[in-house]
């Protein structure tokens, strides 16, 4: 147990969770803006866009990208001392909306990040509430 305990401190570099989780909020909040801002330039006729905005497939269809964010954002702030606050912001604002950018931008013209595209015929789609209550 006391080895797991001294892993976690070696990956995460004496830093505190709060420390890290502070960081995420306001990286979270810079993705879900870019995604949100990038979701109003789509075309509503376009067969990959619902008709109806959907938060859930927003953020299920750029989950990977997310994630690949995230994961630069973790080492950049596992690597740099961001404890003060206008750090923090600025490190979870801008490099998390650049980042989000360079990544739809080197996706958009390049096939380098293919990985990171999901599938959208693989969307989980909730049934209405009118047809889970149909008697059988």
């Amino acid at each position: 147990m006391n080895s797991i305990k001294e892993a976690f401190d070696i990956v995460l570099g004496g830093k505190t969770g709060g420390y890290y989780l502070a960081g995420f909020i306001f990286c979270f909040m810079a993705i879900f803006l870019s995604l949100y801002l990038s979701s109003k330039k789509r075309s509503p006729e376009s067969p990959n866009t619902p008709a109806k905005f959907s938060v859930w497939f927003l953020i299920w269809d750029n989950a990977k990208r997310v994630a690949a964010t995230f994961i630069v954002i973790f080492l950049l702030f596992r690597i740099f001392d961001l404890s003060n606050v206008l750090a923090m912001i600025g490190v979870g604002f801008f490099v998390a909306i650049s980042l989000d950018k360079a990544i739809e931008f080197i996706m958009e013209k390049t096939n380098l990040l293919n990985f990171l595209q999901s599938n959208r015929n693989n969307f989980p789609v909730i049934p209405k509430n009118n047809e889970t209550n149909k008697p059988d």
